[in-house]
């Protein structure tokens, strides 16, 4: 996976290009919404797709902290397309998030400071 842009120098990434059998995409960061784990795969979902990426969450989300933020220990979410937080009957927390159907569970040790973030913006 190549950052393009990179923080490193300074500057905001603009893309990720993303390697796989397919060849080279570019996904813009805009258009980026979330980053799930499962069975040590990591995929990256956008607006018109998704693809496995190299990069485990914990390096993307220290590469890229104050963009993305951990719902839970498989998600990372896009701050940017954040939509909304609700809590159910059951007490559990929801997440949705733009460009996405359906909701991403929130961790109990999560939910607190997603709230604070929400309620900063």
């Amino acid at each position: 996976m190549e950052i393009a842009d990179s923080n490193i120098t300074g500057y905001e990434a603009t893309y990720l290009s993303v390697s796989s059998h397919r060849g080279v995409a570019r996904v813009m960061w805009k258009d980026i919404r979330c980053f799930i784990a499962a069975e040590k795969c990591v995929t990256v979902r956008w607006v018109g797709g998704e693809m496995f990426v190299n990069q485990s969450l914990k390096a993307l989300e220290r590469d890229f902290a104050g963009r993305l933020w951990r719902v839970n220990r498989n998600v990372l979410v896009s701050v940017r397309h954040i939509h909304g937080l609700r809590r159910n009957a059951e007490g559990e927390f929801w997440l949705s998030v733009q460009g996405l159907q359906g909701e991403l569970k929130v961790s109990r040790r999560h939910a607190g400071p997603l709230r604070k973030l929400l309620l900063q913006q």
